[in-house]
């Protein structure tokens, strides 16, 4: 947990002891005070906590993904083409 920096006190139970397996801890709800979402639908809402590993051109609707996964531009975005415009 030091390696990766995992501040236990944002989840709802902070004891490690708490999850029987790594999934459990690996999926582990938060506080609902520790990220609050924006309620803006001009904004996109990240589901997890992460980094940008990739970076790159949108190409034939297919986006590279984590682990070599290609995800459409509709499935990244949930059907709503109109959040993929370009921001002005």
């Amino acid at each position: 947990m030091k390696y990766y920096k995992v501040d236990m006190k944002e989840a709802q139970k902070p004891d490690t002891a708490a999850y029987r397996t790594f999934n459990d801890f690996f999926v582990r709800p938060l506080r609902d005070d520790v990220r609050p979402l924006n309620t803006d639908p001009n904004v996109l809402v990240m589901p997890a906590d992460g980094v940008i590993s990739q970076l790159g051109a949108i190409e034939n609707d297919k986006i590279l993904q984590a682990k070599g996964h290609d995800y459409s531009l509709e499935a990244l975005l949930a059907g709503n083409y109109q959040m993929g415009r370009p921001v002005p």
